[in-house]
């Protein structure tokens, strides 16, 4: 299967050259099989990668089908209304393949992914209809209708999907690439042909005005038959980057380019077309800044909360104790009130971890982390500092409340802990900085780095005088 998409590349690129140099009819014909190469090279890749969502390959799958036929119908009758449908059913399929990849890679963002291609689809929108599709119009005033509205909505839509899609392709996803450049290669090639029908000579089945959406099938059919085809359909390994700059970029451009076309466009209905796409631009921009403010406050709020949990205990991290103190310590001072640390450092806990392993360690300090917990006051701070080391943060206490929760602590503590089946006997050393009152501390005092050593002198047996 490494081979297939080398061999299909080859086969697409001679189909492609095939076509620029060839006659007329015959280059018609080989364009028929350059645009169902991909169609098939789609049923090869499904049935032999089988990704977990095939929804989306098929639907490129009936887009080259509707494009092949178009050209078949071109090719026999000549331009008209079956050759319209048939090109508009195929481009309908793009985007709905588009939109189903996006919801495979990117489900969460979905409202928001929308917002940034609506965005983008307007404002080329905007620029389609003045620079392109009017000019037409002009030239064939009973094409008003179609031409003007459906040919602008219809590229539109295309180019909104894919800015949808180029913002949630993951990383190492090479048919994920593929697809979007022949996407995008077709829609200009699209482009380049309306304006040689709308402003230019003409539009001839492969000629220059042809290649690069000749250019566009081949890379296709190898996206279908490329292995990484299907982390494109639902089997993402990572989470999609969020590609910020590029964002960002895309809605800049986007606010500009309707404002710019009403500087081009003379009074009629095209202005008409500009000020509504400008209007509704501005109106989408500002309800997508919106958005992307409150979702950055929601993660920011969640970081947060997720830094000021010990990730095993539950208690509170060091960096949530720093903080608690500060604003303790100045509660109190403003209070005339004192308050006390108590720096706990478990005994021998390496001796569990190495008799018991890791897990039996972790589910000790889960449950000394409870009984902590369960020895303290309300309002007061219990939290992990570092391996087998807790602190309490005592607001308001004095002496005998310290001397009191620095008791139930050595009782709690000298429990046994049973771990599944296991007895594992855990002690404890304590050591107590207290204040009576913290508007006589110098604020430069280290009350935790005071318990610290307090704890270390109980540990080697010492008598600490309180």
């Amino acid at each position: 299967m490494r081979s297939t998409p080398v061999s299909t590349g080859v086969l697409g690129g001679a189909l492609a050259v095939a076509v620029l140099a060839a006659p007329g009819d015959r280059a018609a014909w080989l364009r028929v099989a350059l645009v169902l190469l991909p169609a098939a090279a789609v049923v090869l890749g499904v049935a032999r990668l089988r990704p977990p969502r095939p929804r989306p390959w098929w639907l490129l799958a009936a887009a080259m089908v509707a494009f092949g036929a178009e050209s078949v119908r071109l090719i026999l009758s000549g331009p008209g209304l079956a050759v319209d449908v048939l090109a508009l059913l195929g481009y309908g399929c793009i985007i709905a393949a588009a939109v189903a990849f996006t919801g495979c890679l990117r489900p969460e963002d979905g409202r928001g992914g929308s917002i940034d291609g609506a965005i983008v689809g307007i404002a080329a929108g905007s620029v389609l209809s003045v620079v392109l599709f009017a000019p037409g119009v002009s030239v064939s005033p009973d094409a008003a209708t179609s031409h003007l509205v459906a040919g602008p909505i219809t590229m539109a839509a295309v180019a909104g999907v894919l800015t949808r899609f180029a913002l949630a392709i993951p990383r190492g996803c090479p048919a994920a690439w593929l697809v979007l450049a022949a996407a995008g290669l077709s829609l200009l090639g699209n482009l380049v042909r309306t304006a040689a029908v709308s402003l230019g000579p003409g539009y001839v089945i492969g000629g220059a005005t042809d290649a690069l959406i000749v250019v566009a099938y081949p890379l296709l059919a190898v996206a279908a038959v490329h292995p990484s085809m299907t982390t494109l359909a639902g089997a993402t390994p990572e989470i999609t980057p969020e590609r910020g700059s590029l964002r960002i970029i895309l809605l800049g451009v986007a606010l500009l380019l309707p404002p710019a076309m009403l500087a081009l466009e003379p009074p009629g209905l095209g202005r008409w077309v500009a000020v509504g796409a400008a209007a509704l631009v501005n109106v989408l921009v500002v309800w997508r800044l919106a958005r992307l403010f409150v979702e950055r406050e929601r993660a920011a709020a969640a970081l947060s909360a997720q830094l000021a949990r010990d990730p095993l205990t539950g208690l509170a991290s060091r960096r949530a104790f720093v903080d608690a103190l500060e604003r303790t310590t100045a509660r109190c001072r403003r209070e005339g009130t004192g308050l006390a640390v108590l720096f706990c450092d478990l005994d021998a806990f390496k001796l569990v971890n190495d008799r018991h392993g890791h897990a039996v360690g972790d589910t000790v300090l889960v449950e000394v982390a409870r009984r902590l917990e369960a020895s303290t006051r309300q309002g007061d701070v219990v939290a992990r500092m570092a391996g087998d080391e807790f602190v309490v943060l005592l607001p308001g206490a004095d002496a005998e409340v310290a001397g009191d929760v620095e008791a139930r602590i050595r009782v709690a503590l000298a429990r046994p802990v049973a771990v599944d089946g296991l007895v594992v006997c855990v002690g404890v050393s304590v050591g107590v900085a207290h204040v009576g009152a913290c508007a006589d501390v110098d604020p430069g005092h280290d009350l935790v780095a005071e318990a610290d050593r307090a704890m270390y002198r109980d540990k080697r047996g010492e008598v600490v005088a309180r």
